[in-house]
């Protein structure tokens, strides 16, 4: 036996496999977890006909509508656009505005087509992409960046362990000319991983 949520599951794909080219939905997010409702609003999204949905589900809400219906002791009022801009122009009737004021056209006309809609919600994931591709770009190149100043590190470290192993030798350091040009060494290779760390440290 299927358990309720997963009964709603079914019901749901066999409803996206009709055909239908009108889909009406009371509470369709109730008894699905996050997964599913992911997938399930995946699928609303591209659904292309008419979908009529009665929820409390307000992330539901914001992402799919293009158009909330709210019924109350006045009667029906359309506010064209989803769920924020209905919570946007519903505070702002409240507080005693103008209906035709605030949503500056006749009810029955729509800010925005479902089919506009649809091209806004492309151009938004198009543009989503392309921020997540660049983001990933700049990732790699500042990671590229600290691996090869910690490689120029390392080699600097080597060499600074060379010049003191050199230094350590007896007929260095009990020669006054060679133990002061090996001391030159040491100090330029010290200054210069000093350098390197200073610049590590700067890179993002």
């Amino acid at each position: 036996d299927l358990a309720g949520g997963e009964k709603a599951r079914l019901s749901l794909l066999k409803l996206m496999l009709s055909g239908a080219n009108l889909l009406i939905m009371d509470e369709p997010t109730n008894h699905l977890d996050i997964q599913a409702k992911e997938v399930f609003e995946d699928a609303l999204a591209a659904f292309p006909g008419t979908l009529l949905i009665v929820s409390h589900d307000r992330y539901l809400l914001s992402k799919i509508p293009t158009a909330i219906c709210e019924l109350n002791a006045d009667g029906l009022r359309v506010f064209l656009g989803g769920y924020d801009y209905y919570s946007e122009k519903s505070r702002s009737l409240t507080s005693g505005k103008s209906y035709l004021d605030q949503m500056g056209q006749l009810v029955g006309t729509t800010d925005l087509t479902r089919e506009e809609q649809r091209e806004q919600n492309k151009e938004e994931r198009i543009l989503a992409r392309k921020k997540e591709k660049q983001d990933a770009l700049q990732e790699r190149r500042r990671l590229k960046d600290r691996l090869e100043q910690e490689e120029r590190i390392a080699r600097s470290e080597e060499e600074i362990a060379a010049i003191e192993a050199e230094l350590c030798r007896e007929e260095v350091y009990t020669d006054p000319m060679q133990a002061e040009e090996w001391s030159q060494k040491l100090q330029t290779a010290k200054n210069q991983l000093e350098t390197l760390y200073e610049e590590w440290m700067d890179l993002p």
